[in-house]
């Protein structure tokens, strides 16, 4: 995002060309979700608007550069690289809330550009979301009642990953006598 120019980007160049790109948020965790479940290598012809890159790799590699977070700061320090503390499909209706509560926007009637969204995600604040972002994002140092309250509340909103999920559910269905 570059606020000394009057518009948001909708195109890549490579090789001198310019190519445009599906630029809606939409789109954005469409790609987002393909990145995570790293089944998207191959197709990816989809996000661009008319015309695609000959050269795949740099066609990839300019898609990933304008849709993967790129912030700069705050610099992350001392985060287990396992923690997830978002997830835009589980997390949806979150999200959702929160930008009806912090913006008045409705994410399924207004339109937004892909950087506007991520911009407006990193703003949010005193949300349910930012509540249940701490929670995951929480690392404990000692046993005091906050440390406590806080461990409880990272366990509670933790997002597992597929093969935990399984076991859980397992572990459901044996409490309740299946």
């Amino acid at each position: 995002m570059d606020l000394e120019k009057n518009t948001l980007p909708s195109f890549v160049e490579i090789d001198g060309r310019t190519y445009g790109i599906k630029t809606d948020f939409h789109w954005g965790l469409v790609f987002m979700r393909m990145v995570n479940e790293k089944h998207f290598l191959s197709d990816f012809d989809f996000f661009y608007e008319g015309d695609v890159p000959q050269d795949r790799q740099k066609g990839l590699d300019e898609l990933v550069k304008f849709y993967v977070d790129r912030q700069e700061l705050p610099r992350v320090v001392d985060e287990k690289p396992d923690d997830i503390i978002l997830d835009y499909a589980i997390d949806a209706e979150y999200i959702f809330a929160a930008f009806m509560e912090q913006y008045g926007i409705n994410l399924f009637r207004d339109d937004l550009h892909w950087l506007e969204f991520q911009a407006l995600m990193r703003g949010l604040h005193g949300t349910k979301l930012n509540e249940i972002m701490d929670a995951r994002s929480y690392n404990p140092n000692d046993n005091t009642k906050a440390e406590t309250l806080y461990r409880l509340k990272k366990q509670m909103w933790e997002i597992l990953p597929d093969d935990e999920k399984d076991e859980k559910l397992q572990d459901f269905w044996k409490k309740l006598g299946y």
